[in-house]
């Protein structure tokens, strides 16, 4: 049993970052594809569908990740609270704060490649789990290519042969409002209303030859040509 699930990008399902240490790394990783369930509609995203297996692996890792660089942002918040001073009273702040920003900056460095080593670990975790994504779409974008190519050409057969076997009044022709001459097997084909059906190619030829007639034809030309001679032969030869 397949089930659908919904393919986009780490950066379109993150959303938004702060340009800090984590958002630096989901920057790097933005184009990483990730799957989640169907139902969640987010646009720029691609349905597919995959069997019940990935679904949960997939799926699975992708909410693991995500929930992973959420709690590295909110610890990244927490460890750089001395690099955000407020926009008012900031005196103040250095002074009540003082001992906790001296503390936060003695370790900023080690809580920053802390950060750093837990997302390469979870960005490793998940492509352990969900590194054949990528893969599996353009597996899947082959075969649907291939399958394509080869109705196309199931069609071009089909149409090839049943054109060998037309006899007697098979044919039909339809001339659109814009003056669009269309001449077809009226079993494969169909066009708008009005058109003649039960023709043989016969009588689709006389039907032609009325209708391309030098005095029905226009041929329209931004100029200035002085002589119209190589426009009334084109015409004529049409």
């Amino acid at each position: 049993m397949h089930h659908e699930i919904r393919v986009m990008t780490l950066g379109l399902l993150i959303g938004s970052w702060t340009v800090n240490e984590i958002g630096s790394k989901i920057s790097e990783n933005r184009d990483l594809l990730c799957a989640k369930p169907a139902g969640e509609r987010r646009s720029l995203s691609q349905v597919v569908l995959v069997g019940r297996q990935d679904h949960d692996r997939w799926c699975g890792a992708t909410e693991e990740l995500v929930a992973k660089i959420h709690a590295l942002q909110e610890k990244e918040t927490a460890a750089s609270l001395h690099r955000n001073p407020p926009f008012h009273d900031r005196l103040l702040w250095r002074v009540r704060h003082a001992a906790r920003n001296w503390v936060l900056r003695s370790n900023y460095d080690a809580a920053v490649a802390e950060l750093r080593a837990e997302f390469n670990a979870a960005l490793s975790a998940y492509l352990e789990r969900a590194g054949d994504l990528p893969s599996y779409l353009e597996e899947r974008k082959r075969r649907e290519l291939e399958r394509r190519r080869r109705q196309v050409e199931e069609d071009k057969r089909e149409r090839a042969e049943a054109m060998a076997r037309a006899k007697g009044p098979v044919w039909a022709y339809w001339l659109s409002e814009r003056n669009s001459f269309w001449i077809y097997l009226a079993d494969l084909d169909h066009h708008g209303e009005g058109a003649r059906t039960g023709l043989t190619a016969e009588q689709v030829q006389e039907l032609a030859q009325e209708l391309f007639r030098p005095d029905r034809l226009s041929l329209a030309l931004l100029g200035p040509y002085t002589d119209p001679k190589p426009f009334s032969t084109l015409l004529e030869s049409l």
